[in-house]
């Protein structure tokens, strides 16, 4: 017994695979010669009823409002609380307000003062207990203490009192 074989029969869809792959092809070479537009490559990538992905929401921290430059002090704070014997350590940043004495030069008006200023600084912490500074609104009134003397000692130089905030950059205390 023999076999037989049927005769091939065209039909248009046999061509599909191979139109493709001519396809992909071209689209690969215009890729990497760079002869397509950026606009064709966004609509290779995305298909037309997508929309653009929204713009991130900027949010201002309101704590934020008015400084512009930031004074990092040279040096850590260190202090034994008297109350309660325990060691803080921290380093402190003070936000400046954005004024014309900030044009010029109030971040070298700030070093020379920093002598003067520490001391105030360590002062704020000479009736507090380990538990006045222990959790975030603690701090966040202790900070507040910070920019008040800050503030006073400037003023009591007669110097504009610009400072805005005061942030901890690092804060140990056991």
């Amino acid at each position: 017994m023999s076999k037989t074989l049927m005769p091939y029969k065209f039909h248009p869809l046999h061509l599909l695979p191979g139109v493709g792959m001519v396809v992909l092809f071209i689209a690969g070479q215009m890729l990497m010669t760079g002869s397509m537009e950026q606009q064709d490559l966004t609509a290779l990538r995305r298909p037309p009823e997508a929309a653009p992905p929204p713009e991130p929401e900027v949010v201002e921290d309101p704590t934020q409002k008015g400084v512009k430059e930031y004074y990092t002090f040279t040096a850590a704070f260190s202090q034994t609380l008297p109350a309660s014997g325990s060691v803080v350590t921290f380093d402190l940043t003070l936000g400046v307000r954005a004024t014309v004495l900030t044009i010029n030069g109030y971040m070298d008006i700030l070093a020379q003062q920093e002598p003067r200023l520490r001391p105030a600084i360590l002062a704020t912490l000479n009736d507090l207990t380990l538990a006045d500074i222990s959790g975030v609104e603690n701090r966040l009134r202790l900070l507040e203490r910070i920019r008040d003397a800050v503030n006073s000692v400037l003023a009591e130089g007669q110097i504009d009192p610009v400072v805005e905030r005061a942030i901890f950059t690092s804060f140990i205390a056991n």
